[in-house]
């Protein structure tokens, strides 16, 4: 973690420089990470107070006094946006259930589920903080709503299966936020967005995804950006806001908290770590075997509709490779070309000999007949051809002192006239 603490040095010189960090809007500088991005956020009229696990706690005085508020970050440039903080605010005065949601009256309006809890792992303490303040402990198949607040305590995980089969799961120690989600079965489309303010997640596109639709979902963490297109990827986010990111297939836009400095990750197993610095991303580099660990120790295995839905995805590409095949074997193989049909432009078996060589006695194409022989005249020849004396050509004799014939049957004669 030493690199971390060089990382908040450097960027300390830079606090005072009023655009060093382009946040929208004021800023307000919470000198402790972990108690911003993992304290408890609560309202006191126009004040923000945010409390830490052993009771400390930081005041923000006329926090939601102005028309925005500020954005929220470390002197090293880890942020929260303002909609982030209102949706991590808790309802004092809402009560904590527990069991399915929608079998329960709780304060407040949660509207239409647009997922579901998949599985839950481990100590299965994980709870969803709904957008009216209320919170309730989370079991399998629970609903999630738009702008839960979902968390995991201790070595619990959790699972949501979106209503399009898009995979959200949560590791240990991880708190998220589900911004917006939209799904339109009918052509497909829609848009999945969510924020992680610390811990472990991974990320697998549903039927929302595909390359061709564009960047169809983004995660936000404190210090990054992810545009997502048709893709799987995996991510965590340290208690300083540290972020790095293990891309896994399709195409991800990775830029800073602020969306500068994009970097793209094409190749599958490629990784990006995201500092606190200003500017771009570090340099794409191999995803080493610690960090797939990591991963492996904080994360539930993928999801078996997921497993599924790669699988008929490989098989479907295979297909379409082999219908795409070229040549008549490929052809043949697909079953477009009955075995010893011909393609189209393709010559039988001894088809082009017999056109070159002819029926026996017919003439191939710009051939004369004997009756258009010409001599120098431009007289028809009526006998046989005649040399530059004007005497009939002499036949061409062989070794055995018999005419040598030609491939037409007639004597070959040289061009004086004699026999070669």
């Amino acid at each position: 973690m030493a690199s971390h603490a060089s990382n908040v040095s450097a960027s300390l010189d830079q606090v005072d420089q009023p655009d060093a960090f382009s946040f929208p809007g004021e800023t307000h500088t919470i000198l402790s990470a972990e108690l911003l991005l993992q304290g408890d956020y609560h309202q006191n009229g126009d004040d923000l107070i945010i409390r830490g696990e052993m009771g400390e706690e930081v005041v923000v005085e006329g926090y939601f006094s102005g028309e925005l508020s500020p954005t929220l970050q470390t002197p090293a440039g880890a942020a929260l946006l303002p909609e982030t903080v209102q949706q991590l605010l808790i309802n004092t005065d809402a009560t904590q259930v527990a069991g399915p949601a929608d079998s329960l009256r709780i304060p407040g309006a949660l509207g239409k589920a647009i997922g579901t809890i998949d599985e839950i792992g481990a100590d299965a303490n994980v709870t969803a903080k709904a957008a009216d303040g209320s919170i309730r402990t989370l079991k399998a198949g629970d609903s999630i709503y738009q702008g839960d607040v979902v968390e995991t305590v201790g070595r619990s995980y959790a699972g949501l299966r979106m209503n399009d089969d898009t995979s959200f799961q949560l590791g240990k120690e991880t708190r998220a936020v589900i911004d917006n989600y939209k799904f339109n079965p009918e052509n497909e489309t829609g848009k999945f967005e969510a924020t992680v303010t610390t811990g472990f997640f991974r990320y697998a596109s549903g039927k929302l995804g595909g390359l061709n639709k564009g960047k169809h979902s983004t995660i936000k963490t404190p210090t990054a950006q992810i545009g997502i297109r048709g893709s799987e990827l995996e991510g965590q986010v340290e208690r300083d806001g540290t972020t790095t990111l293990v891309h896994r297939s399709g195409v991800l836009d990775v830029s800073d908290v602020n969306g500068r400095g994009t970097v793209t990750l094409t190749e599958p197993g490629s990784a990006t770590a995201v500092s606190f610095r200003p500017g771009p991303p570090s340099p794409v580099f191999k995803a080493p075997d610690s960090i797939t660990k990591a991963f492996a120790a904080s994360m539930p295995p993928a999801p078996k509709f997921v497993v599924e839905a790669r699988a008929a995805e490989q098989q479907a590409e295979e297909e379409q490779i082999e219908e795409d095949g070229e040549g008549e074997e490929g052809a043949v193989e697909e079953g477009l070309l009955e075995e010893g049909e011909l393609a189209e432009g393709e010559l039988a078996e001894g088809e082009g000999e017999e056109l070159l060589e002819g029926e026996e006695g017919e003439l191939l194409e710009g051939e004369l007949g004997p009756e258009e022989m010409l001599g120098p005249d431009g007289e028809p020849l009526d006998g046989p051809p005649l040399g530059p004396d004007g005497e009939p050509l002499q036949p061409m004799i062989g070794p055995d002192g018999e005419p040598m014939m030609g491939p037409d049957g007639m004597p070959m004669m040289g061009p004086d006239g004699m026999p070669m």
